[in-house]
């Protein structure tokens, strides 16, 4: 105080504004530096974790529909059934290229499931094939059955476990996002605290120094 009370008005004055525009400016780049790294979350949000979740489930849709497809095939005899479900590996394997790029960091994973997904599709083709045109060796279909089914449920379960890790990145990056605007908010809050408790104190001895030199004026 002592300090403050030894400056002229016109450096307190300077000192005022001064705080001030500091303050003005940190609180300006705080908040723009967190903004823009929530505007990279919510960017990776509307172009990664979104669509990744959508195709996730539509592999998962799809995968269930060619297990339907493969089964009606067996049951009715009609070659029909596994031409859709031929149809619809395509649109599964194009889902797997669009998780590729859209995720890299998780390719390993998706590759994973490509893999998993054409063990069954392979064996699910051959058994509905085999049983509708005779070609399949009748000591073959337990066997071949007991493959498919077990691909299968291993392609369900990889299946799920991606489309979860997607969920689970999405809803992280938005928490993440909601606690750096809490934290921007908090920030600017403190920041405009300290400045206007500095200007404060300023202020009040630079109306403390103008009392006492009117006051000293009057008396001479």
């Amino acid at each position: 105080m002592n300090i403050l009370n030894s400056l002229r008005i016109r450096t307190k004055i300077l000192t005022l504004a001064g705080v001030a525009i500091v303050g003005f400016l940190i609180s300006f780049f705080v908040n723009m530096n967190m903004n823009t790294a929530n505007s990279q979350r919510l960017e990776r949000i509307q172009k990664t974790f979104f669509p990744e979740v959508e195709t996730s489930k539509a592999n998962i849709e799809r995968l269930a529909r060619i297990e339907e497809l493969f089964s009606t095939a067996v049951t009715t005899g009609d070659q029909d059934f596994v031409v859709t479900a031929e149809k619809l590996g395509q649109s599964m394997e194009s889902g797997f290229q669009t998780l590729e790029s859209l995720w890299p960091e998780q390719a390993a994973d998706v590759k994973n499931s490509r893999r998993l997904f054409n063990e069954y599709f392979r064996d699910a083709r051959q058994l509905a094939a085999g049983m509708i045109d005779g070609s399949l060796d009748p000591m073959a279909i337990g066997p071949t059955i007991e493959k498919m089914n077990n691909a299968l449920a291993a392609a369900k379960i990889n299946l799920k476990e991606y489309a979860d890790s997607g969920v689970s990145a999405f809803n992280k990056t938005v928490e993440t996002s909601n606690k750096a605007a809490k934290n921007a908010l908090s920030m600017g809050v403190i920041i405009t605290l300290v400045t206007l408790a500095i200007v404060g104190v300023v202020a009040w001895s630079m109306a403390r120094g103008i009392n006492a030199s009117v006051s000293r004026l009057v008396r001479s």
